[in-house]
């Protein structure tokens, strides 16, 4: 039983949907994909755009509203 359990498990992880399947931050990375959406160009700069998206945020989370702030300033 356990044994299936893993599989299926594993399985979600894996597959196409699991994309759709959200644990953490949630809200962030949906806000990041649309983000990258607006962007637009090729794969490579919606990802550029996602990644860079995901580290603002976590900045934000970490350092505050105000490194931010002077981020934009220069």
């Amino acid at each position: 039983m356990l044994k299936y359990i893993t599989i299926f498990i594993l399985f979600l992880f894996i597959s196409a949907p699991a994309k759709a399947i959200c644990f953490f931050n949630c809200e962030t990375k949906e806000k990041c994909r649309k983000y990258a959406k607006s962007v637009g160009g090729d794969e490579w700069q919606m990802n550029d755009a996602y990644e860079y998206c995901m580290e603002r945020e976590q900045n934000i989370k970490d350092f505050g509203k105000p490194l931010d702030d002077f981020i934009k300033q220069n």
